[in-house]
């Protein structure tokens, strides 16, 4: 069963109205039918006006008293996640073959990641953040097309691999084609482009884009940020096509692919097979791409 929408701060007249709980509110009352409260109109992104209407007609229907606002601890919530219809299951991001790539696959998982030579940074121990950026890029098919460095590179770290961690050999077909062995090729072959610096293993969100023009880093963004998006705002983003990565504390990068329900949302976990979703409360950070093929301008901006 889907939990109910919450907000942490009131919305509507002489309150804080901040975005994410607006978003919140106004999804609601825009799921709630005609004939029980809800608004003639979808209420727009930024129309106060037209959402200050929807609270006060939904209390006068249902409370019998329009107080204009809706608190966190309120009795309005309770109703507007009662009578609001609720959400499909729905995967927006379909990945190659059904699934995306693991960070412990038998082909790569061994392999030490930039230039580093330790087990402890290979892409089984350390891997899930690139493993996500090259499962995302790959469900849009983005190609490398520098191939030339990226078999090079390959080759040494595999003789690497196959010395100092007995990692069994593995034939590429296609250098072009991302996967976490050829994208980590491609940034330690261009200095450790994509990593935070060329000796780490950490990566930099906004670097890792320029493998290829065809995506594009937006912006990442944590709890309390400006831009930190409403379970609302989140599959609205994912409705647009942007390829979404989130973080569960403590140490682990999950790809979004989809949601059901209010605030439960289908993921591709790269460690972990047997996880298909999460509750938005399990993130704290999400880092964001958009495709040039896909992707559509917002119709609906994040903020006022």
């Amino acid at each position: 069963m889907a939990r109910p929408a919450k907000i942490f701060r009131p919305v509507g007249i002489n309150s804080p109205n901040r975005p994410r709980c607006v978003s919140t509110v106004r999804d609601l009352l825009n799921r709630v039918p005609v004939l029980v409260g809800g608004p003639l109109h979808k209420i727009p992104e930024g129309n106060m006006a037209a959402l200050q209407e929807a609270i006060n007609n939904f209390q006068q229907q249902h409370l019998g008293k329009v107080y204009g606002y809706i608190k966190p601890t309120g009795r309005s919530m309770p109703l507007l996640n009662q009578f609001a219809t609720p959400i499909p299951a729905t995967v927006v991001l379909h990945l190659p073959g059904g699934e995306g790539y693991s960070q412990g696959d038998h082909r790569w998982y061994k392999i030490n990641m930039n230039t580093t030579r330790s087990i402890e940074y290979t892409l089984w121990h350390r891997g899930c953040a690139l493993t996500s950026v090259a499962t995302a890029f790959a469900a849009k098919n983005v190609r490398i097309l520098n191939q030339h460095q990226v078999r090079s590179i390959i080759k040494q770290k595999q003789g690497k691999a196959q010395t100092q961690h007995r990692q069994p050999g593995y034939v590429v077909k296609d250098f072009g084609a991302i996967t976490p062995l050829t994208l980590d090729a491609w940034m330690t072959a261009n200095g450790g482009q994509g990593y935070t610096t060329s000796r780490a293993v950490d990566i930099s969100w906004e670097n890792v884009a320029n493998v290829s023009m065809d995506v594009s880093y937006l912006y990442k963004t944590k709890q309390w940020d400006a831009r930190y998006p409403s379970p609302a705002q989140l599959r609205l983003l994912l409705n647009q096509g942007l390829l979404i990565i989130a973080f569960h504390p403590p140490h682990h990068f999950v790809l979004l692919t989809g949601y059901e329900g209010e605030s439960r949302f289908l993921v591709w976990d790269v460690g972990y097979r047997n996880r298909k979703s999460y509750e938005y409360r399990q993130f704290s950070k999400f880092v964001v791409y958009k495709h040039a093929a896909t992707y559509r301008p917002p119709l609906i901006p994040l903020r006022y």
